[in-house]
């Protein structure tokens, strides 16, 4: 008895996979079989009270093999691991083994049972019975089921494969969840996914995910083709765990069922709100902190953010009824508060985002427009507003009643630029409307406006007083104003007016930037520049160009000159020369009607001598074309019959559009100028001039004529469009853009977030040097992992239509035309970088290792003090390798900062001569102060010294990142360099070449320098003072600390400094935005010694503040390429395609998607979804990159073709865009079709330069 109850309490405590088993075998515990626990109690209660000698043969019902199997080897058996693949004999044998194993088991177990009653004996008997007969037809079932098992042996083998492709669940899988078992490990480490995924309390079988990684380049199709038509059968639920047959029928959370159910409007969902807190008004005392700043107070405490939020269940109905009412309450209370009602508007598209019918959603978006209605009446000077209302009348009115609604709207706000940019944007999109004249007047309204509103807004301001700095109001409206001519500029330049945008960048900047010094009113202004115009003096970007202001001193003292002149002849004739009768008015008046007379005739003798001339030289064409082979006199066939044909049309005018950007200057009298129209050019039908074209004497003026006459741009087509600027940056932004317009490079000048960005990457049409620099390192990155060409997609896709002849000819232009505003904007470091650049690029023969070399030293040999321009020279003089040059112009640009010795006075006075600015501040000083010559000159020597100290970081920084950029390979010598660089700037000493690493006290000296001046700086930032200055300040501290500290230290110098400034300056400085890209660029460097966290969080924060940046982008391929999956980047710009979609954010996620080789369906879908979108509709560079696609490498000629239709609806004003249709789709197209392009375009009338009949006249000579 005793040694019962022990094996009882051995077998309780041995541990066992099956706890369900273990409790059928204690009385105590519950049981999931109440039927077998009660008769194994009563079994058991009897065994205890009655004798043991007695015995009685069990039963036969309990020799089944489920009550005499041993448990323990089925807890062996579940927890051996099997190999995870058996072939099917393998498992026919293990199966036969165990049931020998188990019935022979069977067979030698047996109970001892105590007496019971005859009634129940007499039933058992029965039973036992039943139970052997039972047994024998079970015995033939399971014969059967073999017979039927090896006859369908091939299709299980099939299933077999199926499961182990799709991942089903592996065999070595220990313990089940939700075991008491305990363990022999207590972890584990996984590497085949999820065992134990529980769902709805069953454990799901398919644990490992049913996908295989696409590889275009190993793809078997057949493999592809049997796997489909295998998994045509399966069922969306079919990997429902088989044991639980109620949530087979119900189906996972996936399904269509749960999917519906979550979509009904009357499920309760369970909401977490927080608690309403009273608003806080905005007072003019202080600057509240942005909610991003104060979201992380409270986050240290779990459940803080729940502590005061209140739980609702409600379903969407009620969702809406509540926010409507709390909308309501809100514009009551607040009526000019714009946030509140744009919510409310948004809240609308959310509304309507849910309606199934397009009856319901046009309903939502009545309501949209009565709510911003009501808000443009309570507020009706909002320009927020003002957009988003007609942008919601855009969805649903026509374009006559939209156009309009515009007008109406600009009636009122005619000084708005925001207003006049959208209208301008909505009306170039619009196909039917579209023609360049139109445009041009609209354009000419829009500047005109706006250029008087900032005109009468200075007045009142200013009251005619010129002041040092302006308000930023009158800033930002001049910024816009030259964003509106910009814009006018790409519409004339993509239109095919190369030389009108060219002329037009031309005489706004002789007009705005180099203006005389006169108190004239503008219409004065413009019948003097008028003079300069029509001169033959040259103009900027042209050779010997001075500017209008100095062109007009040199007229004027030439005019003097010639007056004087005359005045000494007249003197020296002098004399008395008698009476002289006077005519009389009769004698007068007959004299001049015989001078009309003799003009008259001689105008009449001087036309039939130039007819006999015209004719003959047509007599000479005609005789010269009979002899090679023309007949003039027959009629030629006009008519394309070659596809062909038109491809070298569009071939010949993009090679002519790339020559013919320059303007020409009009020589050929008032006559024939007088012929073209105010604002519109004169094109001759190249048809009717044809025998001029080929005229023999190449010395004949009819030719030049012609094309001096096409080619030309008077005072009457850009006097429209000029305007004054009274802000400096403006006139910067002006000069900027125009060096970025033709191709300059340019260091960063202004944040990505500007409207003039986002403008500039919406209107590209092909990819700027900046941007494609960017792409073509992602495609290399990409390239060396998958193995595709070396090449960047984009430039193959897009072509090179641009030759070096051009390149060269627009450098030379742009280096003369930057070299002229740098009188204007002296000592600008980015304009001369700009100009050395050009220089680069112009220069055909190289007379030095560096071609700017020239350049640079001319410049600095006319301000010698210039230490920015000697910063610049050497960073380009490093460029090229020569760093030994770049060092000693280094040296000697930072020995000469440090201060100016009193014995250069009068080396002093004569720079001070050469600049005028200098000059001014001479002349103003001794009015004002009234001082003798030499203290002024002391003051300015003073103010000169203190403007030289303040570059000196910049020079520090450059010297110091030009040394760390040489450190590659085996040079140890430049970080040491760079650390002596960095500790003399620290500390604030004089600079001394470097001999030695510095020590360790002049780095701790050097590291409290640091930290005293960065106090100093962020207390500049923090009042929004942040300059070039201060950022290099910044920089170079973050610097010092990396090559002393270490990295760590570096980017926390770079947080705290970006943290000082308010999140709303953040976002519009290029300063905080270098600050940011540089910290940036810090982690990848050391992204090894660094968590992946921290470099994925940085960025991902980075492109939350600049969503338009290329260097974040850049950055965050850089980074996942390593170490994330390319799902992983797909989510993320997924999400920024619903938040903030850019023309960047598409290039660079179509150009990760084509270096990777995906599919091509994934591709055409980003395209689709890219051109959805309203406002990138517009763009250019996604249509032609979209054309490009679906025929180059899609190889779908019917796609491309319904994309180009689509997108000459969308852009009608792009010509390139057009003529990529005659190049690309000629062998789809018809003849007709192309023929009905072509005058399509004239009617838009974009600049056709050649005509069809030139390239049949061609062919003719041929033949």
């Amino acid at each position: 008895m005793e040694r019962e109850e022990k094996e009882a309490a051995k077998t309780s405590s041995s541990p066992s996979l099956f706890p369900l088993f273990e409790a059928a075998k204690t009385a105590s515990s519950p049981s999931f079989f109440p039927l077998f626990e009660a008769a194994s109690s009563s079994i058991t209660q009897q065994h205890t009270n009655a004798p043991t000698n007695d015995t009685v043969p069990p039963p036969a019902w309990l020799y089944n093999t489920s009550f005499t199997t041993d448990l323990s080897i089925v807890n062996d058996a579940v927890s051996s691991l099997l190999p995870p693949h058996h072939s099917d004999s393998d498992l026919e044998e293990q199966e036969e083994d165990k049931e020998d194993r188990v019935s022979n088991q069977g067979k030698d177990r047996s109970y001892q049972l105590l007496q019971e009653p005859e009634e129940e004996l007499k039933r058992e008997a029965k039973y036992s019975r039943s139970d052997s007969d039972h047994a024998d037809s079970g015995r033939e079932r399971k014969k059967t089921k073999k017979r039927r098992h090896s006859k369908n042996k091939k299709r299980d083998r099939s299933r077999d494969e199926d499961a182990r492709d799709f991942g089903s669940r592996k065999s070595n899988v220990r313990v089940w969840a939700g075991s008491d078992t305990k363990t022999t490990k207590d972890y584990y480490f996984d590497t085949h996914g999820d065992r134990d995924n529980l769902v709805y309390g069953t454990p799901y079988r398919m644990d490992v995910p049913r996908y295989k990684p696409y590889n275009s380049k190993k793809l078997d199709f057949q493999g592809l083709y049997l796997l489909n038509k295998r998994g045509r059968g399966f069922d969306r639920d079919g990997d429902i765990d088989a044991l639980d047959t109620q949530l087979k029928s119900g189906g996972r959370y996936w399904s269509s069922k749960y999917a519906a159910v979550e979509r009904h409007k009357n499920l309760k969902r369970l909401r977490v709100l927080a608690r309403k807190k009273p608003r806080v008004v905005v007072s003019d005392e202080f600057i509240p902190l942005s909610d991003m700043d104060m979201s992380h107070d409270g986050g240290d405490h779990p459940g803080s953010d729940l502590k005061d939020c209140l739980v609702v269940e409600e379903s969407w109905d009620d969702e809406v009824l509540r926010k409507t009412r709390e909308f309501n309450k809100l514009t009551r209370e607040h009526p000019h508060d714009e946030k509140i009602w744009l919510d409310f508007a948004e809240f609308q598209d959310k509304v309507s985002s849910m309606q199934p019918q397009k009856g319901a959603r046009l309903q939502m978006l009545e309501k949209k427009i009565s709510v911003l209605e009501k808000a443009t009446e309570l507020n009706p000077d909002n320009e927020e507003l003002l957009l988003c209302l007609m942008k919601a009348y855009q969805s649903r009115d026509s374009s006559d009643m939209l156009i309009g609604r515009w007008e109406k709207v600009l009636m009122h706000h005619s000084g708005n630029h925001k207003l006049w940019k959208e209208y301008l944007h909505v009306v170039q999109g619009e196909f039917s409307r579209f023609k360049v004249s139109d445009m041009r007047k609209m354009y000419a309204h829009a500047i005109q406006a706006v250029s008087s509103a900032c005109s009468r807004q200075f007045r009142q301001v200013y009251q005619n007083e010129k002041p040092s700095s302006l308000d930023p109001t009158i800033v930002q409206q001049e910024i816009g104003l030259v964003d509106i001519f910009l814009s006018l500029c790409r519409l004339e330049w993509q239109a095919g007016y190369q030389e009108l945008a060219t002329a037009l960048f031309q005489a706004e900047i002789e007009f705005t930037v180099f203006c005389p010094s006169l108190l004239l009113t503008e219409h004065s202004k413009l019948r003097l520049f008028e003079h300069f115009w029509n001169s033959d003096g040259p103009r900027v970007g042209e050779e010997g160009a001075v500017g209008w202001s100095t062109w007009l001193e040199k007229e004027e003292e030439n005019r003097q000159r010639i007056l004087k002149e005359e005045a000494s002849h007249d003197e020296d004739r002098g004399g008395w020369t008698g009476w002289s009768e006077l005519l009389s008015k009769h004698e007068e008046t007959a004299k001049n009607q015989e001078n009309v007379v003799h003009n008259e005739v001689t105008a009449d003798e001087f036309l039939e001598e130039s007819e006999n001339e015209d004719i003959k030289q047509e007599d000479d064409a005609e005789a010269l074309l009979k002899q090679l082979g023309i007949d003039v006199d027959a009629e030629p066939s006009s008519e394309v019959k070659d596809s062909s044909t038109w491809a070298r049309w569009s071939k010949e005018e993009s090679l002519r559009d790339c020559n013919q950007w320059m303007p020409v200057h009009g020589k050929f009298g008032a006559l024939s100028l007088s012929l073209t129209p105010p604002s519109q050019f004169v094109f001759v039908d190249l048809f009717n001039l044809c025998s001029s074209r080929i005229s023999p004497s190449s010395g004949t003026p009819d030719g030049e004529a012609d094309e001096h006459l096409l080619r030309a741009v008077l005072f009457e087509d850009v006097s429209e469009y000029l305007f004054s600027l009274n802000s400096q940056e403006a006139r910067l932004s002006l000069v900027s853009q125009f060096i970025e317009f033709f191709g300059g490079d340019l260091s960063q000048w202004i944040c990505t977030n500007s409207s003039s960005w986002k403008d500039k990457l919406l209107s590209i049409e092909v990819l700027p040097d900046p941007i494609s620099k960017n792409l073509r390192s992602i495609h290399n990155i990409l390239d060396i992992s998958e193995g595709s060409s070396s090449s960047n997609i984009f430039e193959l896709l897009l072509g090179n239509t641009s030759n070096s002849s051009k390149r060269t000819d627009a450098m030379k232009f742009l280096r003369n035309a930057v070299l002229l505003c740098l009188t204007a904007f002296p000592r600008n470091h980015i304009l001369e970088e700009a100009a050395l650049v050009a220089e680069e690029f112009s220069v055909t023969k190289l007379d030095s290792p560096t071609p700017c070399r020239v350049l640079a030293k001319s410049l600095l040999k006319n301000d010698r003090q210039d230490v920015l321009l000697c910063g610049v020279y050497a960073r380009r003089e490093a460029v090229f390798g020569n760093i030994g040059h770049a060092r000693r112009v280094f040296d000697l640009a930072l020995t000469s900062v440090e201060g100016l010795p009193p014995v250069i006075t009068l080396i002093f006075l004569n720079i001070c001569c050469w600049s005028w600015i200098h000059t001014y501040l001479y002349t103003e000083l001794m009015h004002i102060s009234g001082e003798c010559p030499a203290s002024c000159m002391q003051l300015l020597l003073n103010w000169y010294s203190k403007d030289l100290r303040s570059n000196a970081p910049l020079l520090y920084f450059w010297y110091a990142e030009t040394e760390l950029a040489n450190s590659s390979g085996n040079n140890q010598e430049s970080p040491s360099r760079a650390l002596h660089i960095l500790s003399c700037l620290g500390n604030g000493v004089a600079y001394k070449p470097f001999e030695s690493k510095p020590s360790s006290l002049q780095l701790l000296r050097a590291h409290q320098g640091f930290k005293d001046r960065l106090n100093i700086v962020r207390s500049a930032w923090v009042r929004g003072v942040v300059d070039d200055q201060s950022l290099a300040l910044t920089c170079s501290a973050a610097l010092f600390e990396e090559l002393t500290t270490g990295w760590a230290a570096g980017i926390t110098v770079l947080d705290e400094a970006f943290t000082m400034v308010l999140p709303d300056r953040r976002c519009h400085s290029y300063q905080l935005e270098f600050l940011f890209n540089y910290s940036v660029r810090m982690l990848l460097r050391y992204h090894k010694q660094s968590s992946l966290s921290k470099v994925w969080d940085c960025i991902l924060k980075g492109l939350q503040i600049y969503p338009s940046s290329p260097e974040l982008f850049k950055a965050l391929l850089e980074i996942s390429h390593l170490y994330t999956t390319p799902n992983k980047v797909r989510w993320m710009f997924d999400d920024y395609f619903h938040k903030k979609p850019s023309v960047i954010l598409w290039l660079f996620t179509l150009s990760f998607e084509m270096s990777r080789g995906s599919s091509q369906h994934r591709i055409h879908g980003l395209f689709e979804r890219a051109l959805e979108n309203e406002r990138l509709s517009s763009s250019v560079i996604l249509w032609r990159l979209y054309i490009a696609y679906e025929i180059d490498i899609a190889r779908n000629p019917s796609a491309a073709k319904r994309a180009f239709f689509r997108a000459i609806h969308a852009c009608p004003w792009s010509k390139k865009l057009w003529l990529d249709g005659f190049l690309k789709l000629n062998s789809i197209l018809t003849v007709k079709e192309l023929s009905d392009l072509q005058d399509v375009m004239r009617d838009k009338e974009l600049n056709l330069r050649t005509d069809i009949y030139e390239i049949l006249l061609q062919d003719e000579f041929v033949s």
